[in-house]
């Protein structure tokens, strides 16, 4: 089993070491190659900056980031699992564990999630994400707006890559989301480890803090689930809201009582 993991990037991000050495820290435990997706006329400096990174074109400014993923996730390179992670995030040593642990033949059609800290610059807390531990209630709290979990560290197989085509460069932030939404209606299972798997950093001027082009996607893309009964919607929100109540309270003491998509726009 090889992982891939991606790295798209301007190459200008001061966080940009941080990201390489935390994956890079993961080689003694995992076998995978790291690519950075770089503007083109970035591409030789970075890559002597990493040499222990492989470095792809992006592509281009119409592409955006996940035209960039793409570019990695097909390339020429072998690779049979991967995660992204934007040049500001970092993956955690538990990262490590849960690839060990799902990537594997037989799980080529479950997805693989695990537990996010919100961090700031300074790398100071901002509390661990709220996340939905049974996608049995992935449906109702997309349509209710309620991130069901945070890709950072997330798994997938080369065959969901493959057979979702990829990520859909048309989405500036939420390609991510676009992309879970189509595996749910494509039939894939999804699989919550507990621990925590990375950190994202929510900083000035990071592109998730546009929060109403953030929405204006994000019923664009769940359209495509079938609509539940207002019970159950009311009963998946309840539910989620007293089985993630801990991280209410850290996020409250942290940052005020806000919610997700707030807290990313009011860096």
């Amino acid at each position: 089993m090889k992982l891939l993991v991606v790295t798209p990037t301007l190459g200008a991000s001061p966080f940009l070491p941080g990201s390489v050495e935390a994956v890079r820290s993961l080689r003694a435990r995992v076998d995978l190659r790291h690519v950075l997706a770089v503007p083109p006329g970035e591409a030789d400096r970075i890559a002597g900056l990493y040499p222990d990174c492989e470095v792809v074109a992006d592509a281009g400014r119409e592409g955006g980031m996940y035209g960039a993923i793409n570019r990695a996730l097909f390339s020429d390179a072998k690779w049979d699992w991967f995660t992204y992670i934007n040049d500001d995030d970092l993956l955690m040593p538990r990262a490590a564990e849960v690839i060990r642990e799902h990537c594997r033949a037989g799980n080529e059609r479950v997805i693989a999630y695990g537990d996010v800290r919100n961090v700031r610059e300074d790398d100071t807390s901002l509390g661990l994400q709220t996340v939905e531990r049974s996608p049995r209630y992935f449906r109702p709290l997309l349509r209710q707006r309620i991130s069901i979990f945070t890709q950072q560290g997330a798994l997938a197989s080369r065959l969901a890559a493959a057979e979702l085509e990829g990520f859909n460069p048309g989405l500036r932030l939420c390609g991510d989301l676009d992309f879970w939404v189509r595996a749910i209606a494509a039939g894939f299972a999804f699989r919550y480890y507990p621990g925590e798997v990375a950190h994202f950093r929510i900083r000035q001027g990071q592109l998730s803090g546009d929060t109403p082009l953030l929405l204006e996607e994000w019923e664009r893309i769940v359209r495509i689930l079938e609509l539940p009964t207002p019970l159950q919607m009311r009963w998946a929100r309840w539910r989620f809201r007293m089985m993630n109540a801990p991280r209410y309270l850290e996020r409250l003491r942290a940052a005020g009582w806000t919610r997700s998509h707030e807290l990313l726009g009011s860096r």
